[in-house]
């Protein structure tokens, strides 16, 4: 599992600290914790993980890149929603793996 560098961070989740978020990156997650993922399956652009129920073990040894943190399922859609927007603003297009595994 790779993280990207310019992590993006929903509305609640800017108030985490460096810690937290470290230890969020360590698999130490607590419930509400819901992760950003560039998907790997064909068609899809981004996946959300609730993280509190998803094995870390998995994720560690995965080869995908996390690109989000939000708290809550609802922060997790905004942020998608800002991620894709990002994206083809900088880009002109949602060639959103290419962008975010850079």
């Amino acid at each position: 599992m790779f993280w990207y560098k310019k992590l993006y961070l929903g509305n609640t989740a800017i108030n985490l600290t460096k810690r937290q978020i470290k230890s969020i990156q360590h698999g130490h997650f607590f419930d509400g914790v819901y992760l950003v993922l560039v998907s790997d399956r064909e068609g899809e652009l981004l996946e959300i993980y609730n993280a509190f129920k998803y094995p870390y073990k998995r994720f560690k040894k995965t080869k995908r890149t996390v690109v989000g943190i939000a708290l809550g399922y609802d922060e997790a859609l905004l942020l998608v929603k800002t991620i894709v927007d990002d994206v083809y603003k900088n880009t002109g297009d949602l060639d959103l793996k290419t962008y975010l595994t850079r």
